[in-house]
């Protein structure tokens, strides 16, 4: 009977000993848990401080969000406080990339500088690569560099000719390149955020009559890369036979004569019908 009570008497403190450790713990628990709740929002006021003072993208300030998240230890959600500082730059980047596409005078480097921000913030919190914001700018980047290319591109004036009778055709070219206007024109983003840039809508609008004057320059290059490929040609029947056809499809595609095209195929002719 009295080991009974013994043992009644162990368990009952055992009982009250693992009762005040549980409440410990839990007490622990929530402390580090409400700590955690209030570091985050601490530095959610901060960080959304610092960037709103600022007003802009700033690497500087950016880093030292980073440095300052790196010394607060392991005891800290570290990864939860990088989320949120690179989530809020993400937002004024997109908010002011956006502000620079839609004006009138957008600046490429203005732009080169918020893709490099873009790329220093998603290699710091790669988990946010994939979020809505940065796909959202990089689309828009990819179809406003498009854009800006074909504004600003070279006509083809000068003609390769490849003996015995290749070139490339200009009028497939001018086409691609029409085409391209016209699938850029219709893109839904360039309506969106980059119709109003006036170096886009400029280089756009100078397209057809670039093309239009560029076909005399290509055909006059072509006309003199053909006379200086055959030059050095025999005068023989196969020659002047392949240098016809040539002149044949020159005016065909152009449309019209070539003075300097025409006396060199006369005297190549004279040369091989009648040589000297």
């Amino acid at each position: 009977m009295k080991s009974v009570k013994l043992f009644i008497v162990f368990s009952i403190i055992l009982a009250a000993v693992i009762g005040v450790f549980f409440l410990m713990t839990d007490s622990k628990s929530g402390k580090l848990f409400a700590d955690a709740d209030n570091t985050i929002e601490k530095y959610r006021k901060d960080f959304e401080n610092d960037w709103n003072s600022r007003g802009d993208w700033d690497k500087d300030i950016f880093m030292d969000h980073h440095e300052t998240i790196k010394q607060l230890g392991n005891d800290y959600p570290l990864d939860e406080l990088k989320n949120l500082d690179a989530q809020l730059a993400i937002e004024l980047v997109k908010k002011k990339s956006i502000e620079e596409w839609e004006s009138n005078s957008c600046r490429s480097s203005v732009i080169d500088k918020y893709m490099e921000a873009i790329d220093i913030i998603t290699n710091y919190a790669p988990q946010n690569a994939s979020h809505n914001n940065v796909q959202l700018i990089k689309n828009i980047n990819g179809v406003y560099r498009s854009a800006l290319a074909l504004a600003n591109t070279k006509i083809m004036t000068n003609a390769k000719f490849t003996y015995p009778d290749m070139w490339s055709n200009y009028d497939v070219y001018k086409s691609s390149i029409l085409q391209k206007k016209q699938n850029i024109l219709n893109n839904t983003t360039y309506k969106t955020y980059l119709e109003n840039i006036d170096e886009i809508k400029t280089g756009l609008d100078a397209i057809d009559g670039k093309l239009s004057n560029g076909k005399h320059h290509y055909y006059n290059s072509l006309a003199h890369s053909i006379m200086n490929c055959y030059a050095n040609k025999d005068f023989n029947s196969e020659e002047l036979t392949n240098l016809a056809n040539v002149c044949n499809k020159f005016k065909e595609e152009y449309g019209g004569e070539n003075n300097d095209l025409n006396s060199f195929y006369s005297i190549f002719r004279q040369q091989t019908v009648n040589p000297q």
